[in-house]
This record gives C-alpha cells, sequence and structure tokens, in this order.
C-alpha cells in the first residue's frame, strides 16, 4: 500500500539561494531535548508508513533504516544514554551525506533529531530512488497537524562540491556531521568554524568479514540461501562502496574443508546473483579499471578465480590495503580463529562473522590489542547505529548540563 505518492519535501538549492533561509518559527540559537517525545513519536510514524509501503519494502536499506526508527528500539536507546534529562542539541547542525550510500543521510538527519538539534542535510547530488522514497515520507508525516512544528529542524539540500555559500555556513553553524571520503574530512576539517563548533567525522574505512568453513558446509538450503541475502545486503547492495562493506573474506578451518566450503558458498553465490541482478555496462568497466589500477600499484600479476562476471576472488595479500568493489573479494585462509589477530588492519570498522562465537572472536583481538569498532553477524553492515567509528553520537552531538 502506498501512501504518500504525490508528498514532496522542498529541496534547497543553496548555491542558487544564496544562504540557508531560517527555520520556520525559531530563534537561531534554539535547541531541543535530547530524546524529546516529540521526535520519539515522529520516528514511530514514519517507520510505520516506510514498513506499510510495497515500493519502500522492496529496499533492503530503507527497511533496515525504518527498523532503527521503531519506538522500541529508540526508547532502548535512550535507556542507555547517560543523563539524558539533562541534555540538549546544540544547535544548528550541518550534515555532509556522502555520495555512495543512499539511505545514510536519513540516519544522521535522525541522530541529529535525537539529540535535540536542526538540522540542514545535504543530500547526494546522485539521484537515488531510495532518497525519494524517504524524503517523501518525511514530508507526509510533517504534514500532520502533530509534527507540524518539526518542520523548523529538518531542511534538505543540495550544492556543489566546492560551494563557497556551504563554506560561510559551516562558519556559522553550532556543528557538522561529515561522513565522505579522507579528501572530504580534510577539506571540512580545514574551513573555519565557530570555537564551540561540534566537529564529527566518518573518514574512510575498511571492514572484512570471517567464515566459519564448518558451520558452512552444516548449512541446508533454507540457511545457506539466508546467508545470500545477507551476504548481498552487506556488500552488492551498496557495491562495497560502504566502509562497513567487506572486501577481505577470512575462512575458518582445515585446507580441505575451507576449499569445500568455498566451493559451495560462491558457486550457491552466483547462482543467487544471477537471479537478482544483469550485468551494468558501467559497473563492469569500473571493476576491470580498478584491476589495472591495482596491478600498477602491486606491481605485480594477479590471479583472479571468477564465477560469473559478479564475482571476482583474489589470493594475493597486497591487495589487503586496496580498492575491491563490485563483487571483488580477497580471501584468506586461517587455520585457527586466533590467527585473524595478524590480519586486522589498522583502519578496520566493521568484522562481519558467521558460525562463529563472537565473544572469542572479540577477546581474541582484544587480548593482542587490535582495534576494530564492530563485530556483527552478517547481514547487519549497514545496520548504522548510534555507536559508529568507536564513537557514541547522540553523546557527541547533544550538550549535558552538569548539576551539582
Amino acid at each position: 500500500m502506498q501512501t504518500f505518492v504525490g508528498a514532496v519535501m522542498p529541496i534547497l538549492e543553496l548555491d542558487r539561494e544564496g544562504q540557508f533561509p531560517p527555520l520556520k518559527g525559531q530563534d537561531d540559537r534554539q535547541s531541543f531535548l535530547c530524546m524529546d517525545e516529540q521526535v520519539i513519536s515522529f520516528c514511530q510514524t514514519l517507520s510505520a508508513l516506510l514498513l506499510n509501503d510495497r515500493k519502500a519494502r522492496s529496499f533492503a536499506d530503507i527497511v533496515t533504516f525504518a527498523y532503527f526508527c521503531r519506538k522500541a528500539n529508540i526508547q532502548a536507546i535512550s535507556a542507555t544514554l547517560h543523563n539524558r534529562d539533562r541534555r540538549q542539541g546544540w544547535g544548528r547542525l550541518i550534515h555532509i551525506a556522502p555520495s555512495n550510500i543512499p539511505v545514510n543521510f536519513a540516519f544522521s538527519l535522525m541522530m541529529g533529531l535525537l539529540s535535540g538539534n536542526r538540522n540542514y542535510v545535504r543530500l547526494p547530488s546522485k539521484a537515488y530512488s531510495q532518497i525519494e522514497i524517504i524524503v517523501a515520507a518525511i514530508e507526509a508525516v510533517l504534514q500532520q497537524s502533530q509534527f507540524a512544528s518539526m518542520t523548523s529542524r529538518i531542511l534538505f539540500f543540495r550544492c556543489k562540491r566546492d560551494s563557497s555559500i556551504l563554506k560561510l555556513e559551516v562558519g556559522r553553524c553550532d556543528g557538522v556531521v561529515v561522513w565522505g571520503g579522507d579528501q572530504t574530512v580534510a577539506a571540512f576539517r580545514a574551513l573555519n568554524k565557530q570555537p564551540r563548533c561540534v566537529e564529527l567525522y566518518f573518514p574512510n574505512r575498511v571492514s572484512c568479514s570471517i567464515m566459519n568453513a564448518e558451520q558452512v558446509m552444516a548449512c541446508d538450503s533454507i540457511a545457506l540461501r539466508r546467508i545470500f541475502q545477507n551476504f548481498y545486503n552487506d556488500t552488492y547492495l551498496v557495491d562495497q562502496n560502504a566502509c562497513s562493506s567487506p572486501n577481505i573474506i577470512y575462512w575458518v578451518g582445515n585446507k580441505a574443508g575451507i576449499l569445500s566450503a568455498q566451493e559451495k558458498f560462491w558457486e550457491g553465490f552466483q547462482a543467487f546473483l544471477s537471479e537478482k541482478m544483469s550485468p551494468a555496462a558501467g559497473i563492469l568497466i569500473e571493476k576491470q579499471l580498478d584491476l589495472l589500477r591495482n596491478i600498477h600499484d602491486c606491481k605485480t600479476e594477479l590471479a583472479i578465480r571468477h564465477h560469473g562476471p559478479y564475482i571476482w576472488l583474489f589470493q594475493n595479500r597486497s591487495l589487503s590495503d586496496k580498492r575491491l568493489r563490485y563483487g571483488s573479494f580477497l580471501q584468506v585462509e586461517l587455520c585457527n580463529l586466533e590467527d585473524i589477530v595478524e590480519h586486522i588492519r589498522t583502519n578496520e570498522q566493521t568484522v562481519t562473522y558467521f558460525g562463529l562465537n563472537k565473544e572469542k572472536l572479540a577477546a581474541c583481538l582484544l587480548a593482542k590489542g587490535r582495534i576494530v569498532d564492530r563485530i556483527v553477524p552478517i547481514g547487519q553492515a549497514l545496520a548504522i547505529g548510534v555507536h559508529w567509528d568507536g564513537k557514541s553520537i547522540l553523546a557527541n552531538l547533544s550538550h549535558e548540563m552538569d548539576v551539582l
């Protein structure tokens, strides 16, 4: 059931307008209480609207976002926030969403709302159906009388990457949240800002996945298909462009068991992909260009094991710090789970796992001083939470009043 067709949220073209307009009815310095009941109700209403919409439900990343917005989830988050009754937002936040992850802007907006701020959110210039659907749903909720006052807390905009207007606005705001590559982060760090401006940056990171070969072999067809769907959501859904998408797959087990598990997994996954995907010329060209760049950088030949056009598998360890996208994976065999500590990269963010004890995995990494930010089951790589890159987003985006 489509419940919000025709609702269109105005998107400001910042370079044309010349400045941010004041958000309706608000003192420029005003902020709001953290975990405001109206915001929680807004989240729940938005969640229900998205989950009841057939088109929205066809996008796994929208469904993930909608589940994040459920009232029960928000209340559970609220319960973990220290001194939440004496927290409020800093004021005006500017959010810079990444260009290659469609739903990230919506998560960033919700963090800003829940922490009590007014939010100016830059949308990607590239058109995504997910953005259109979520923005239309937000507008539909704001049109309800009980949420009308919340229009003062949300403004979507687009602008050029090097917009001089945006640079001026950054100098006036109370906080910036930047999701992007290292170059984007560096550019925003260098801009002039107010002395108390709160800055939250999420630069480039890498991620991996760990598979228990014995457990993969034990899967029946139903369980295996569930793994395929979850792995697809972590990787192919965003072409491995997300920092939390794995580009290295570690297999734990004995040599014979790993070879059997790899064959079972990749052959089955190739058949799964053939049902969901059709070759896109642009992606295949980018994949070839990535390969040529990696050959040049590694200064060696790279052997590829193909499973159709969608899966390229590598063994050369020199690729561990190279860009692998569009279904390209480096495979590494481990005799024991403990061996993983020697392979964790310095900028490792997310470790997804299947068939392993998560507590044992965490203990292995902690014992050797290896830093990762998240250990989550396969299928949860893109599920952004209030703790990301080792930072408490809500705590950083809200001001705590100390009363003695």
